[in-house]
């Protein structure tokens, strides 16, 4: 192994939002300060490990994908530092970010832990993020093939709107709500069977099919409040039950009262309350 190997460091080159990734090596000796630039490797990464295998070359794999920084690296490379070359190895069965890479018996090498983003060799469901407007629009265009995740879970706001308007109307499409959908929103009207919906101005026919998953709420249910409200170490004066539909909130106002022996309201709309300091 050759002992003047302590790193390989993969910097340089910009990507967006000021993260520095490339694919440029460096060289130095355990006790030496100098650094020696040894060549690049075949494909931009960062957060990559890198190993020193018996013949003093090094191992490179995983790593985070310029092009996608929620994506990982699935290919791996052979890095000479004498003389700079790079030969890229058969790719592994996944692409991992932070893994541990070690030697083990024999020369083989260990690849362990690490997160996983995609699926390698281009099996499974692949997931992209997008984090602009630009990115969401271009959603529209696609035709199939594809699972949407968007929010605001009501569909009152947000690119959930524009998600609903381009596919609502087509048969082919499913709307799947995972959470509850307060009456009065958008949402309430698409589960509660509404032919057609107003979005930005226009009537837009409901023709998809429609579906609700029930339980994946992440709102804490009539005892989980009960129980937290039985923590307080001193009742408060008045408590004002303000969330939740009038049934629900008036069952959840008499539960209060009669096991806690709390005073308890649900506001009318519009209602004003002074509070006293």
């Amino acid at each position: 192994m050759i002992a003047r190997l302590i790193a390989l460091l993969l910097a340089l080159g910009v990507f967006g939002g000021g993260l520095a990734i490339g694919r440029a090596s460096a060289v130095a000796h355990p006790l030496a300060p100098e650094w020696t630039v040894a060549g690049e490797l075949s494909r931009p990464r960062a957060y990559a490990r890198a190993v020193a295998v018996a013949t003093g070359e090094i191992l490179v794999l995983g790593g985070m994908d310029p092009a996608d920084p929620r994506v990982s690296v699935g290919a791996t490379e052979l890095f000479d530092p004498a003389t700079g070359e790079v030969t890229v190895l058969p790719q592994p069965i996944v692409g991992r970010l932070n893994q541990g890479v070690t030697i083990g018996w024999g020369d083989r090498v260990v690849v362990t832990g690490g997160t996983e983003w995609l699926a390698g060799a281009g099996t499974g469901p692949k997931i992209r993020f997008t984090e602009d407007v630009e990115d969401s629009m271009r959603i529209n265009a696609v035709r199939s093939g594809a699972v949407i995740i968007s929010a605001s879970g009501m569909c009152e706001g947000g690119r959930i709107k524009h998600h609903l308007k381009y596919n609502l109307p087509r048969r082919e499409c499913a709307i799947v709500f995972v959470g509850f959908q307060a009456a009065g929103t958008l949402g309430r009207r698409i589960v509660d069977g509404a032919k057609s919906v107003r979005l930005f101005g226009e009537q837009v026919p409901v023709r998809a099919k429609v579906f609700t998953i029930g339980g994946l709420s992440a709102h804490a249910d009539r005892s989980a409040l009960l129980g937290w409200l039985a923590g307080l170490r001193a009742p408060p004066r008045q408590t004002w039950v303000v969330h939740g539909e009038p049934q629900a909130a008036h069952a959840l106002r008499d539960e209060i009262e009669r096991r806690l022996h709390w005073r308890a309201a649900v506001p009318a709309p519009g209602q004003t309350v002074e509070i006293a300091s």
